[in-house]
C-alpha cells in the first residue's frame, strides 16, 4: 500500500514537496459479482493438457498439470513497469516492457501494452518468468504473458473475482495466486485463492481465510506451506495480534501462531519482507494520521519452537513505503517516500534484543525522489540487485555479500507526468 501523502503527490504532479495533505487510505469495497458473461466464464475455465488424464467426480486432479520451472539464473530479464498518469491528472492503463541485460543494464524495448490502472505495488511473475500478474486500483487482477522475445500478450486486462484484491502473492510453483482483500471482514476482507491455469487464465476458488485488513502475505521458503500474514485479525486470532503464522495448505487453513508486532492498533502497513534466513519479518508502518504510530518498522521473530515473538520496533523512518531484504547479506533497505531517502538496516541474528540497527542513508548519485516500490533479484550473478521505482526513473542498487550497498544505475523513464512509474516487477 502506497503512503497516502506520497500518493497524493503523484496524483498532482511529477515532483512535490513534503508538505502535502493526505486523502483517506482505504478503498471503497466492491461487492461480490459473478463473471460478466459466458466469454468470461470460458476464459476462466482451466485448460487441460492433451496428455493429462481426465478426472471424474471425486478423482484427484493432476497435482501439477502445467509445471513452471525456474528460468536460468543468468539471462536477459524483462522489467515491467506501469505508467498510471497522464498530463492533466487522469489515470491510464499503460504498461512498458524494459530489458535488463545479463550484465545488469536497463534498456528500452519500445514494447507497451494495456491492462487496468496500477498506481503502485509489485508485478509478480511465475517462476519461469512467462506470466505476470498485478493487483489493480479497481480490485481486479491484470494478467499478461511475455514470450521469449519479451513481446507481451494480455490474458486478463482486469479479472474480477469474489474479492476486492489489493495485493497478491504467488505459490512457490506458480500454480496458485493468493489475493488479499484489504477490507474489513463484513465487506469481504480476507485471503482469496485463485488457480492459475495452464493457459494463464485465472479461476476464482473463493475465500480461503477471513481477515480484517490483511495488508501483506509473505511465504516461508519451500518446501514449507506456511506464510506470514500481517492483518488486524486472521481466522480466530487473538485480539490485538497483527502478525500471524498460517498453514495455507491445511484444509481448512490453520492459524499456528500470532504476535502483536507494534504494541498498539495504529499501524497502516505499507509492506513486509522476510530476512533471507527466514527468521524475522520486517513490517513497515506508514500511518500518517496517528500520533503514536507511523514512521516505524517492526521486527517479528519466527522462533525455533514455531511461535512468533514481537522483537523490536525501529522508529524515525519517515513514511516507509517499502522494505526489501538482501538475499546475499544481513542487510535490509527501507524506502522513505516522503522523506526521499533509502535507509539501510543492518541485521545481527545473534542479537535477539535488537536484531536490527539503522546504519543510515544509502549513498546515491542524486537524492532519491519519491522512492515507492522496490523489487529484487535473488539468483545468479545479479543476486542482490534491487530496482527501485522513483519519480521518473528506476534506480538500481547492488547489495553485496559483505553488507555493502552501492548504486549501479539511475535509468530515466522519460520526463513529465507520463513517465512516472507505478507498479514494478522483474522476472525471477
Amino acid at each position: 500500500m502506497r503512503s497516502p501523502r506520497a500518493l497524493l503527490c503523484l496524483l498532482l504532479l511529477a515532483a512535490c514537496s513534503d508538505d502535502t495533505i493526505a486523502p483517506p487510505d482505504a478503498r471503497p469495497p466492491t461487492p461480490e459479482r459473478a463473471p460478466d458473461s459466458a466469454v468470461d466464464r470460458a476464459l476462466a475455465a482451466p485448460e487441460r493438457r492433451a496428455d493429462a488424464p481426465l478426472a471424474s467426480d471425486g478423482a484427484k486432479p493432476d497435482a501439477n498439470p502445467c509445471p513452471r520451472p525456474l528460468a536460468p539464473a543468468d539471462r536477459v530479464r524483462r522489467v515491467v513497469v506501469s505508467h498510471p498518469f497522464q498530463s492533466g491528472g487522469p489515470k491510464t492503463n499503460l504498461f512498458e516492457v524494459l530489458e535488463l541485460s545479463q550484465a545488469g543494464k536497463l534498456a528500452k524495448t519500445g514494447a507497451t501494452f494495456s491492462l487496468g490502472v496500477a498506481v503502485d505495488g509489485e508485478i509478480h511473475f511465475t517462476p519461469d518468468g512467462a506470466l505476470g500478474l498485478v493487483a489493480q486500483d479497481d480490485g481486479s487482477i491484470g494478467v499478461f504473458r511475455l514470450d521469449a522475445a519479451g513481446t507481451p500478450q494480455v490474458i486478463h486486462a482486469a479479472f474480477k473475482g469474489k474479492g476486492y484484491i489489493s495485493r497478491l502473492a504467488l505459490s512457490e510453483d506458480g500454480q496458485r495466486v493468493y489475493g488479499l482483500s484489504s477490507q474489513w471482514r463484513n465487506v469481504g476482507g480476507g485471503i482469496y485463492s485463485l488457480k492459475l491455469n495452464c493457459d494463464g487464465t485465472l479461476s476464482d476458488e473463493g475465500l480461503l481465510a477471513a481477515s480484517k485488513l490483511p495488508y501483506a502475505l509473505v511465504r516461508l521458503a519451500a518446501p514449507s506451506s506456511k506464510a506470514m500474514v500481517v492483518a488486524k485479525d486472521l481466522l480466530a486470532s487473538k485480539a490485538g495480534d497483527d502478525a500471524h503464522l498460517v498453514d495455507l495448505a491445511a484444509s481448512p487453513p490453520t492459524l499456528l501462531a500470532g504476535a502483536r508486532a507494534f504494541g498498539d492498533d495504529e499501524a497502516i502497513v505499507s509492506d513486509a519482507a522476510l530476512t533471507s534466513d527466514g527468521r524475522y519479518l520486517l513490517i513497515a508502518d506508514a500511518n500518517a494520521f496517528s500520533a503514536t504510530g507511523g514512521n516505524r518498522v517492526a521486527a517479528v521473530e519466527l522462533t525455533a519452537a514455531g511461535g512468533l515473538r514481537a522483537a523490536q520496533v525501529l522508529k524515525g523512518l519517515d513514511d516507509p513505503a517499502a522494505v526489501v531484504t538482501s538475499p546475499v547479506s544481513n542487510v535490509a533497505l527501507v524506502l522513505g517516500a516522503e522523506s526521499n531517502t533509502i535507509s539501510i538496516l543492518d541485521y545481527s541474528p545473534s542479537n535477539s534484543a535488537e536484531p536490527f540497527k539503522l546504519r543510515g542513508a544509502a549513498t546515491t548519485s542524486s537524492k532519491p525522489q519519491l522512492p515507492m516500490v522496490a523489487v529484487r533479484i535473488t539468483r545468479g550473478s545479479l543476486a542482490g540487485r534491487v530496482i527501485i521505482a522513483e519519480n521518473v526513473s528506476l534506480r538500481q542498487l547492488q547489495l553485496a555479500p559483505g553488507g555493502g550497498v552501492s548504486e549501479v544505475e539511475l535509468f530515466s523513464l522519460g520526463s513529465g507526468v507520463t513517465a512516472i512509474p507505478g507498479a514494478l516487477g522483474v522476472q525471477p
